[in-house]
């Protein structure tokens, strides 16, 4: 093939440095990011963190769910008398952990207003939502007895997304 023919069929921006610079008008294309995806070695999950993270894909979600539903169902297989949707429920809020940092609540400005009264947040610190382990049992909708039993291996799920977030975003070049 021609070199001519081949730079047509690349997208006009590859070179990132000039996006938020005015000479792109800080637009990124599809096919910007369809390039940046495909060049930097992602695996598969880490693409359906990064397609579920920051494109809202539930399809990517899915996959996500079910690839750590195993991690949890083989993490919780030595403990007794628990609720068989255990994993499934430490799957969803280890994700939502890892996913939503902005305050639900207040939307992510740390203060909300009732009767134009002007309150800090309870739920947040400066609108970061605060995961404590009574808020985790609230999503879990479990009691902290029986939280505590599976602790450690909530700390594990929950570490392993949050290593393949910040592995996908350093090959990707953004941290």
């Amino acid at each position: 093939m021609k070199v001519e023919m081949l730079s047509s069929l690349l997208p006009k921006s590859l070179d990132m440095s000039s996006v938020g610079s005015g000479k792109s008008h800080d637009a990124i294309t599809p096919e910007d990011i369809s390039v940046i995806l495909s060049y930097s070695n992602l695996s598969q999950n880490q693409t359906d963190f990064l397609l579920m993270k920051y494109l809202d894909d539930s399809a990517a979600l899915d996959r996500l769910f079910k690839h750590f539903n195993n991690k949890a169902n083989k993490a919780l297989q030595n403990i007794k008398n628990l609720d068989p949707k255990t994993p499934e429920k430490i799957v969803r809020c280890a994700l939502l952990e890892n996913i939503i940092s902005a305050c639900p609540f207040c939307q992510g400005v740390g203060y909300t207003t009732f009767n134009k009264v002007i309150e800090d947040c309870n739920h947040c610190n400066k609108g970061v939502f605060i995961y404590d382990d009574r808020t985790k049992c609230s999503i879990m909708d479990m009691k902290e007895s029986e939280y505590k039993k599976i602790t450690k291996e909530y700390a594990v799920i929950s570490h392993m997304i949050y290593d393949l977030e910040q592995d996908s975003l350093s090959k990707i070049g953004d941290t």
